[in-house]
């Protein structure tokens, strides 16, 4: 996976966005934010990117990755699986999926 989501990046009109967390973490938290739905990561990276783009950014950050998530299932900035201390007890698969759902309607 970490190496479709480094090229996915890499393909983009915009180069002088970078990640600043290479990472395995970052990897796992991405697929687990998508629920490990390959469709829905490479949305997540792709509107990620315009959200850099947006701010005028340099680079890739974390509260990018968290902004995108947050729209996309209503829930706070503050508390998403790329910012919160042990993710994956605190954001139930099923619960996540349910978010998820609701915003492909």
């Amino acid at each position: 996976m970490k190496a479709k989501c480094f090229t996915r990046i890499g393909k983009s009109r915009n180069d002088d966005c970078k990640f600043t967390d290479s990472g395995e973490e970052f990897i796992d938290r991405l697929a687990f934010s998508a629920n490990w739905r390959w469709g829905l990561v490479i949305e997540l990276i792709k509107k990620a990117i315009l959200c850099c783009r947006k701010r005028e950014g340099e680079q890739l950050l974390i509260d990018d990755f968290s902004s995108v998530f947050a729209k996309r299932t209503g829930t706070s900035e503050r508390f998403t699986p790329f910012n919160a201390a042990d993710y994956e007890r605190k954001f139930d698969p099923g619960r996540l999926d349910a978010l998820i759902e609701r915003q492909d309607r």
